[in-house]
This record gives C-alpha cells, sequence and structure tokens, in this order.
C-alpha cells in the first residue's frame, strides 16, 4: 500500500461468513493491510481527510488483503460494487459516466445472495494456503484441512479449539503406537498422518479470521513438536513391549534422545533467528543455503530436509507403520535425526547467512 488508504465501512454487519460477520471481517482485513478504518459518517470527518485515498465497502462485500494491492490514488475515491464477480471498481464518485478499473478475481466477494456464501468461503479459505507448503500439504493435507476449518468456524469455535483437537489426535497416535501388535503400530500411523493434516485447520482458522497471534503460532509449534515426541516415544514404548532385544531397546533409547535434542537444536535457531515461532524457518533456511552454495553435503541437506519435513514424514510414517514394522519406523526416523543434526551443526555459519538473508528487508 504506496498512500494512505482510508476504507469505509457500512453501519450495518451484514451476513455472516465463516462465522464471522462480514463488516467485522472487513475490519480486521483493512486494519491488518494498514488501512484507517472508519464508517461513512465518521470518515470525512479526520484531519487529512481530503488528501488521502478512500474506499468504500458495503456490508455485502467480503474484502481480502490482496485489494490493497490495487488502490486509488491519494484525494480519489473508490466504491466496490455489485456484483462483484464484475472484478471493477469505479474510481470516482459512483454514476453512469463513471471510470472502472478492471481488478484480478479473488481479491473481493459479493455475498448479498446467501446461495454464494458456500462457495466464497471455501474461496476464502483456499486464499489460506501457505507459500511454504510442500507437494503432500497442497494435494493432501489441505483439501481435508479446510473442510474442518470451514465446520469449526460455523460452529464458532476458535483456532485453539482446533489445536486441543489436535494436541488428542497425537495423544492417541502415541497411545496406540505404545499398543504391541500390528493394529496398534497401523493405527499409531493413521493418527499420526492425521495429526498432521489437522496441524493446519488451526493456522487456516486464524488466517482467514485475522486472529494470528504470536501466542497462537507459540501454541501451534508445541503442539506439532508434542506429537512428534509422544508418537514416536510411544512406538518405542510398544518395542520394548513386544520384546526387543538389547540392541533394538539401544535404537529406541537413541530416537527418542536424537529426536528430542534435534528439536531443542531447531527451537534454539528458531527462537533467534525466526521472525515467528515456526519450525518450516528451519526447512526455508537450508533449501536457502542449498540453492546458494557448493557444498554436496549442504545440497543434500535441502533434500533431506524436503522428505523430512512434517507432511512428507507423517504419509510416509503412515505407509511404513501400515506394514507393522518398527524397525522400518525406527529407521526412517534415525536417518531423518542423523541429516537433520548434521545440517545444524556442520553448516550453521551458511544456515545462519540464509537467516539474515530471509528476514532482511527487501531494498
Amino acid at each position: 500500500m504506496s498512500a494512505p488508504v482510508e476504507v469505509r465501512l457500512d453501519d450495518a454487519e451484514g451476513p455472516t461468513v465463516l462465522g464471522m460477520r462480514v463488516r467485522e471481517r472487513n475490519r480486521r482485513v483493512a486494519m491488518h493491510a494498514g488501512a484507517i478504518v472508519g464508517t461513512d459518517a465518521s470518515a470525512s470527518d479526520r484531519p487529512g481527510a481530503e488528501a488521502r485515498a478512500t474506499l468504500e465497502v458495503p456490508s455485502h462485500v467480503v474484502i481480502e488483503a490482496a485489494l490493497f494491492d490495487h488502490l486509488p490514488a491519494p484525494g480519489t475515491s473508490a466504491w466496490l460494487t455489485s456484483p462483484a464477480q464484475a472484478a471493477r471498481l469505479p474510481w470516482e464518485a459512483p454514476g453512469d459516466d463513471a471510470p472502472e478499473r478492471p481488478l484480478p478475481e479473488g481479491v473481493f466477494y459479493d455475498v448479498a445472495d446467501p446461495s454464494v456464501v458456500g462457495s466464497v468461503e471455501r474461496a476464502l479459505l483456499r486464499h489460506t494456503q501457505k507459500p511454504t507448503d510442500g507437494v503432500v500439504s497442497r494435494h493432501i493435507n489441505r483439501p481435508q484441512s479446510r473442510l474442518f476449518s470451514r465446520a469449526f468456524l460455523r460452529l464458532g469455535l476458535g483456532p485453539n479449539h482446533a489445536s486441543c483437537v489436535s494436541a488428542c489426535i497425537g495423544l492417541a497416535s502415541g497411545w496406540f503406537a505404545a499398543q504391541p501388535g500390528w493394529f496398534g503400530v497401523a493405527l499409531a500411523g493413521v493418527f499420526f498422518q492425521l495429526a498432521s493434516m489437522f496441524d493446519g485447520v488451526d493456522g487456516e482458522m486464524a488466517r482467514v479470521t485475522v486472529r494470528q497471534s504470536a501466542l497462537g503460532a507459540k501454541i501451534d509449534t508445541a503442539v506439532d513438536n508434542g506429537t512428534y515426541l509422544v508418537c514416536l516415544v510411544g512406538f518405542a514404548v510398544g518395542w520394548v513391549r513386544e520384546g526387543v532385544g538389547p540392541a533394538q531397546l539401544a535404537l529406541a533409547i537413541v530416537m527418542v534422545v536424537g529426536v528430542v535434542v534435534v528439536l531443542l537444536q531447531a527451537l534454539v535457531f528458531v527462537r533467534r533467528y525466526a521472525p515467528d515461532a515456526s519450525f518450516v524457518f528451519v526447512d526455508t533456511c537450508v533449501r536457502r543455503a542449498a540453492r546458494t552454495s557448493s557444498a554436496p553435503t549442504l545440497r543434500a541437506a535441502g533434500w533431506f530436509f524436503y522428505l523430512f519435513r512434517r507432511d512428507v514424514l507423517a504419509l510416509a510414517l503412515m505407509l511404513v507403520a501400515l506394514t507393522g514394522s518398527r524397525a522400518a519406523i525406527v529407521g526412517l526416523v534415525l536417518a531423518g535425526l542423523l541429516a537433520a543434526s548434521f545440517t545444524l551443526l556442520v553448516h550453521r555459519r551458511a544456515l545462519v547467512r540464509a537467516a539474515l538473508e530471509e528476514t532482511s528487508p527487501v531494498p
């Protein structure tokens, strides 16, 4: 947003979309974009109003953050008109001869017709997809998680409720993993994949309702890492209960301790360099460092980190768990831990440079 913009909202609350009134959601979107928010009655009385661009938003139009990349010039006004599907934005006072400026699809939606609310809700949730999502997240996890996000929001629930459900699924995965026999291992793998899918629900709910917070990000990360640890401890316990020998017991202990060590390594890196609490930042830095490095081990680490990121690992672990082989699961996890620990220790300088480049403001 290159110039100050004042968004003027109707007094009417508007329809309910994803459990929130349109006016309230528009207010949150505008404030998150750095706009000045007012109403028709109050906007013109504010100092400097004549020098600002103004955007009139009726209560039946849902706006997206991308709209603020297509704003009027300072000192002019714009009106979002119906039907929004025409993707037109009158740039002066509305009238028969008002000029119109084309807009890309998806920057605002008209929900005056109740029959389109469902399709608009699905479109808004699709916009919550993150650029860091991998192939498994985009094509398997997100289509499912958005169904839960929509249902939760319509029930009036918030992101923290979704985090609680995700934690319960993770605990169930660990409990099943601790049971001897094929059935427990298989169910643990299925629940671990379900937890991976459900891990995206709280973030989708927060982004689509503009309720992101540092606390929410920390809760999400804690639940995510807790699921890892509980499930893998469960696999180790179940292996011991099945009567393994000393060598297998040692491997199980190494796996559990290794998970704790690598998570702590990643936590220190994230707390020191990441803009938020997401562990995805580590994967982003590894891939960035790998693109600019000539070190073969760092280039290989870029692939390893992709293969062992949460969404890919969860799917792989579920497929392996369906065979009932705990030894294969332990081997899979140990390979990932070895690659992750080696990268975080040996290539730390390259990762720090990548982190600083990733978080430095673009000139």
